[in-house]
């Protein structure tokens, strides 16, 4: 073998082995979160539903979205083309202008099914479509959403509804089906009215998102890259509350519990409310739930007054250590799990009375 020879092998080897290494050491870690605007159980009606998308700036490009909603929740999917249905918003980083960051906002908006047929992302008939229609810069970008209910296969064993979505390239130039300003997606979160309904029976819901990102810098997903991400929604949610007055003293001792199907939701801030009618409460005090999600207060009441109290706590999104166990459906695994946020009452305003 020449020298000339084995040296343009071994650069060779060292390319196809740097590639490798890229390839394997490419980032892709895409968090999904889903909440509905009621965290109880419900035997119909259509509360919204809100789906959120967040992906490290420095990650590779998306090429696919899929969610699934889970099995127990239902929905009237055919709203007349046209309906807006609720608001959108995302922010980009847009190749195209430098690596800026780019936020766009509009509307979701409903479209008739028959018109989307040919669609490259997912061909076919479906039970509805929505776009989302974003503008930044002066300019409208519009994403479908492919949306079915599932009847069969393997995937109604976990799912009841997907949702799919696919994204241009931003390394692709616009001319040649590429994204508008280059547009690489970092943050996505729509809203749908009137929709979906919660389920009828307590329980944790999984709701799950497979991403398949761009192979780095072209315009070909990479499929084997598909990751799953997951978002628990554990219903019911309940904020309780109970007062008792030491008539002697006027101590009124205030205990509660913040839980998620049952499940104590430890270290939340509950605010505390006061006042001389259910309506005229304010609050008074902040105070946090333990490991169990337990909360406990006092106040003095002075002889003859009646006050009331209520109770709210806004629960954020958090982690879920345990999200991810079990098989995964995508082949890069089960990479981020997350519990949603929300905002609870006490359903009943307490009336406290000490006697003159």
């Amino acid at each position: 073998m020449t020298k000339k020879l084995r040296f343009t092998l071994l650069a060779l080897v060292a390319t196809m082995t740097l590639t490798a290494a890229g390839n394997a050491l490419a980032a892709y870690k895409p968090t999904f979160v889903v909440r509905t605007d009621s965290q109880q159980l419900t035997s119909g009606g259509g509360a919204g539903m809100t789906f959120r998308v967040t992906i490290p700036k420095d990650d590779d490009a998306t090429a696919k979205v899929t969610m699934y909603v889970p099995q127990g929740y239902g929905g009237v999917l055919d709203k007349a083309p046209g309906t807006d249905l609720g608001p959108v918003s995302a922010r980009v980083v847009a190749k195209a202008l430098g690596g800026a960051l780019l936020p766009l906002t509009g509307r979701v908006v409903a479209v008739d099914p028959n018109t989307t047929v040919t669609n490259p992302c997912s061909p076919g008939q479906h039970d509805a479509v929505w776009n989302l229609n974003l503008t930044a810069a002066g300019q409208q970008l519009v994403v479908p959403v492919y949306i079915d209910t599932i009847k069969a296969g393997p995937e109604v064993a976990f799912a009841k509804f997907k949702l799919q979505i696919c994204l241009p390239s931003p390394d692709v130039p616009q001319a040649q089906g590429g994204a508008t300003f280059g547009a690489k997606l970092i943050f996505a979160q729509f809203s749908v009215k009137g929709l979906f309904n919660n389920p009828t029976a307590r329980g944790a819901n999984v709701f799950r998102g497979l991403f398949t990102p761009y192979v780095a810098g072209g315009g070909t997903p990479n499929v084997a890259g598909t990751v799953e991400t997951r978002s628990t929604n554990r219903l019911p949610a309940e904020l309780t509350m109970t007062a008792a007055v030491n008539q002697r003293t006027g101590l009124v001792t205030i205990r509660g519990f913040v839980s998620e199907f049952a499940i104590g939701v430890g270290g939340q801030k509950v605010k505390l409310r006061f006042g001389k009618t259910p309506r005229g409460v304010k609050i008074f005090r902040t105070v946090t739930t333990d490991a169990k999600g337990n909360y406990s207060a006092t106040l003095r009441l002075k002889k003859g007054l009646t006050r009331y109290l209520r109770a709210d706590v806004f629960v954020p999104v958090r982690n879920d250590p345990n999200g991810c166990a079990g098989t995964s459906l995508a082949p890069g695994g089960c990479v981020t799990a997350t519990l949603p946020s929300y905002t609870l009452e006490n359903l009943k305003v307490v009336k406290i009375t000490r006697k003159k």
